[in-house]
Formats: structure tokens, sequence, C-alpha cells
């Protein structure tokens, strides 16, 4: 009789192990749908217009910043327009120059 009581509770221990043996499948089962319903639900997000349109107003403005950017030097041109000039005059000084000195190594070899 102890012989099947025994019996019974190694019975009793074998389904309590496979029970939670099949609870532990069932969590990462349920963790594993969860996840892969995030991703899709991700993936949709990431491929509706709303998305879309949001970056279509970030480029926008990012253009009107670059407009607004070359705007701010419009009506600099002279300025410009005077550095090259100066840049250019500076030019015909330094050629002067190379100019005086060669004549004057020239002076100094017949001297």
């Amino acid at each position: 009789m102890c012989d099947q009581y025994q019996e019974d509770i190694r019975q009793l221990e074998e389904k309590l192990k496979s029970a939670r043996e099949k609870q532990r499948m069932l969590v990462q089962r349920h963790i594993h749908a969860e996840r892969k319903r995030r991703a899709q639900e991700d993936i949709r997000r990431i491929d509706s217009t709303e998305t879309l349109f949001k970056f279509d107003e970030l480029e926008n403005r990012i253009e009107r910043m670059e407009a607004e950017a070359d705007l701010v030097n419009f009506g600099r041109t002279h300025d410009l327009e005077d550095q090259l000039d100066r840049l250019s005059l500076d030019e015909d000084i330094e050629r002067e120059l190379e100019a005086l000195k060669a004549s004057r190594s020239g002076v100094d070899k017949t001297a």
C-alpha cells in the first residue's frame, strides 16, 4: 500500500513537472508573440503616411532655413567685389615689388 502511495506521488510530481514545462513554454510563446506584434506595429507606423508627411515637413523647414541663410548675404555682393578688387591690387603691388627687386639686383651686379 505504501508503494502505491509513492507511485501516486511520483505520477503527481511528473504531472506537475509537465504542467510547469508547459506553462514555461506558453510564457515564452506569449513573450515572442507580444514582441512580434510590437515590431509589426512599429513597421506599420514607420510606413504610415503621417511619418512621410513629417519627413516632408522637416525637409521643407530645412530648405527654408537654407534659403534664409542665402538671403543673409544677398545685398553684400559689393563687399565681395571690393575684396576681389583689393586682391587684384595686391597682386599688382607684388608684381611692382618684384620688378623693383629685379632692377635693383641688376644695379647691384653692375656696381
